[in-house]
């Protein structure tokens, strides 16, 4: 197959585009400018030169014709915190951005997208009445981002049609060569820290970034149109994931629990900053401690690993790996 990756040097397209070129496709990538990672990917990935952003429709129509694949493996995650309403920047970025992408693949005659989501879909999906896209812009956008690369993929009336599959992504622990890995800022550099470690209670489902290479492939081969497949590994506590990353960097991997009350007033105040700033968090700082942060996330993943043939295993060492390349001055 001809596959073109959108985000295919980033930690999460970059061994997406390794496992296609080692099953014998063809493996294309468009970025402003060309990346240099590492000799397998440089060699064997044909690089684009092109800002998706500013790119009319005919310069992105003349990348995707020919191509059989698109993975959708761009856009802001929770991390980001911008300018409010929320709601606005993340339905824009994820939403408007990825259902223009995919009518522009389906017309140039793209056969299968695959989009990278995220799980706090699944559970919207599983769970209604915990009201995450009611509450939270960022899980909202999310929800609306599936459904309408779904409907761009199949448009009633529209020909060609492009099969779309859905993955909803977790925690995803990996390294990319010469990049610092963005886990160091977002949760290592806040948990390496003190005698021991306060963590809200609660967990994850967690995965490695060639299992989610693996799953790309698998739904890019077999998956069907309109399927949502929630991926991961391992089921991990926060004290079991926290304290593996103190045990990695060399301190106590000993983790308190915060109580829920105090986390919410923490985050409260946060959002009450943010506010003074003109900004606004993706997931709603009021609640989002009882709504995400203190509950154990893990889906059941079976059915996906079945049908999209990704291994298990090594979690624990792609974490270890992850925290050594955000300190590399340890050795």
């Amino acid at each position: 197959m001809k596959v073109l990756i959108l985000g295919g040097t980033g930690m999460l397209g970059y061994p997406t585009a390794l496992e296609f070129l080692r099953g014998g496709h063809e493996v294309h990538t468009v970025s402003s400018r060309p990346a240099r990672i590492d000799a397998e990917f440089d060699k064997g990935v044909h690089q684009h030169a092109l800002n998706l952003t500013d790119a009319g429709d005919e310069d992105l129509l003349n990348v995707l014709r020919g191509m059989d694949v698109l993975i959708y493996a761009l856009g802001p995650d929770d991390r980001v915190t911008p300018p409010a309403p929320a709601l606005t920047y993340f339905r824009r970025e994820l939403a408007d951005r990825t259902a223009r992408l995919l009518t522009l693949a389906r017309q140039a005659g793209v056969r299968k997208a695959v989009v990278f989501g995220s799980y706090f879909a699944t559970f919207d999906r599983l769970h209604p009445a915990w009201g995450l896209a009611a509450r939270h812009p960022y899980v909202q956008a999310r929800v609306e981002q599936a459904r309408r690369a779904i409907q761009a993929g199949q448009e009633p009336g529209a020909a060609p049609r492009m099969d779309v599959v859905i993955l909803e992504i977790p925690y995803v622990f990996g390294v990319t060569p010469g990049r610092e890995p963005f886990w160091k800022a977002v949760l290592f550099d806040r948990v390496r820290g003190g005698r021991v470690a306060l963590y809200p209670k609660g967990g994850s489902v967690v995965m490695t970034t060639t299992q989610l290479a693996q799953a790309a492939v698998g739904a890019a081969l077999h998956g069907p149109h309109g399927a949502h497949y929630p991926v991961g590994d391992v089921n991990m506590t926060w004290t079991d994931l926290i304290g593996l990353i103190r045990s990695e960097l060399g301190v106590s991997p000993r983790v308190v629990h915060v109580p829920e009350f105090l986390t919410r007033l923490n985050l409260q105040a946060e959002g009450r900053r943010h506010r003074a700033q003109g900004l606004e968090s993706g997931l709603n700082p009021d609640t989002l401690a009882a709504d995400i942060m203190y509950r154990e996330l893990y889906p059941d993943v079976q059915e996906s690993r079945r049908v999209l043939g990704y291994t298990s295993g090594g979690v624990q060492e792609a974490i270890r790996q992850t925290v050594r390349a955000s300190y590399p001055a340890r050795g």
